[in-house]
């Protein structure tokens, strides 16, 4: 079995057991993790030989549905951990953002303010999401969208914030955060999918259960962090919902899916398709 994560901080904490476990989870196979930035996990999902199970954003799963169902655990969402919008200290007119990523959570939170803003429509470039402060600070662009652990050091970096585009979202929908969702591959069976659940969940209690949250492992990975940095990370990343999505977080998608359709120029698949996207997590839980 092959499991596709990013190396932060929150997805090694969760998936720490189940990554020591492949083969026992699948004697007889060749198995492996691999790490990757959350655009290139969108990016491998959508092929058609992509991994049994990886974890992407939650604005990208309606579109990786053909290969793909959404496990009820594994995830990433919550109150108060959305992206931020930033700046050099001053104030700048919005004419160049940069974005990590197309189909992404924080592209979706970042189009979902603006259009509550009277202005016209800056430019956006997707970049790798660690390269965004540098861009920002390089005056390449004059704001930057970021996520994972920049929200605990921007100030350090010294930039400022725009807007944290979570709390807007949360304020607006009055739903938590949908930010990474757990995919694992149709192909793999009904059986295979229960067992994913039963083993990341196990995974994840097996973490939470331990006195020190960083590991060797989650260090090694995060070894540009600070281990303050990492605890915030994971305090702030892994909530209840990435044990079980529950009917709130099942909601949270369902708003966010249908935010992405109307504001993003990619679309969404019909509701239909989505709705019974959901119904499929709904069933695993």
């Amino acid at each position: 079995m092959i499991l596709a994560i990013s190396p932060c901080p929150n997805d090694t904490f969760l998936f720490e057991g189940l990554s020591h476990g492949l083969d026992s989870f699948c004697p007889g196979e060749i198995n492996g993790t691999r790490f990757l930035d959350i655009a290139e996990l969108n990016t491998l999902a959508a092929s058609a030989d992509g991994p049994d199970l990886i974890k992407v954003s939650c604005a990208s799963v309606p579109h990786l549905l053909e290969h793909y169902r959404l496990l009820p655990c594994g995830g990433a969402m919550g109150e108060g951990c959305g992206p931020l919008l930033l700046r050099k200290p001053g104030r700048f007119p919005l004419s160049k953002i940069a974005v990590p990523g197309r189909l992404t959570t924080a592209h979706v939170l970042l189009r979902f303010w603006l259009e509550s803003q009277a202005s016209t429509a800056p430019s956006e470039e997707f970049l790798r999401f660690d390269e965004i402060p540098r861009a920002v600070l390089a005056g390449t662009h004059d704001h930057g969208v970021v996520i994972h652990e920049t929200r605990f050091t921007y100030r350090e970096m010294g930039l400022e914030m725009e807007i944290d585009l979570g709390e807007h979202w949360e304020h607006v929908t009055g739903s938590p955060i949908p930010l990474g969702a757990l995919l694992v591959r149709r192909d793999r069976g009904e059986d295979f999918a229960r067992k994913a659940v039963s083993a990341v969940r196990s995974s994840l209690d097996e973490a939470w259960g331990r006195t020190e949250p960083i590991t060797e492992w989650i260090a090694a990975h995060a070894q540009e962090i600070e281990p303050d940095v990492q605890r915030a990370h994971i305090a702030t990343y892994v909530t209840p919902y990435s044990r079980d999505i529950g009917e709130r977080g099942i909601e949270a998608l369902r708003i966010l899916w249908d935010c992405a359709g109307r504001i993003l120029p990619e679309g969404h698949p019909p509701r239909e398709e989505t709705e019974k996207a959901l119904q499929e997590t709904a069933a695993l839980r």
